[in-house]
C-alpha cells in the first residue's frame, strides 16, 4: 500500500510548476493512504491544460483508475487540442473497461 501511495503521489505536477505566464500551485491531502481524487496540469502548445477529477470508490482500485485516466487524458492531449474531443476518448475508453458502478468526474 506505501509502494502504491509513493507511485500516486509522484504521478502529482510538482507543488510549484512555472509554465510561462503562469505560476501555479497546489497542493492534495488525500484522507487515506491512497487517494481517490487527483489533479494534473498540461501543457498544450501555447496554453496550460487543468484537470481535476475523483475516481469513485477507494483504496487500490480507485487509485489504479486514477492512473489509468491520468494515463489517457496526457497520452490524448498529446494528439488531439480539442477539449471535448480528448474528454470523449477518454470516456470512451473508461467505459470499456470498468464496471458501471466506477466513474470519474471531471472539471
Amino acid at each position: 500500500m506505501r509502494l502504491a501511495a509513493d507511485v500516486q503521489r509522484r504521478m502529482l505536477p510538482e507543488s510549484q510548476l512555472h509554465v510561462q505566464p503562469f505560476d501555479v500551485a497546489a497542493r492534495c491531502v488525500p484522507s487515506m493512504e491512497l487517494g481517490d481524487d487527483f489533479y494534473d496540469l498540461i501543457e498544450l502548445r501555447s496554453s496550460l491544460g487543468m484537470v481535476i477529477g475523483n475516481v469513485s470508490g477507494k483504496g487500490m482500485a480507485a487509485a489504479i483508475l486514477m492512473a489509468s485516466v491520468r494515463a489517457s487524458l496526457r497520452a490524448y492531449a498529446q494528439d488531439v487540442y480539442d477539449l471535448d474531443e480528448i474528454i470523449a476518448r477518454v470516456n470512451t475508453a473508461l467505459t470499456q473497461d470498468t464496471p458501471d458502478n466506477k466513474f470519474v468526474p471531471l472539471w
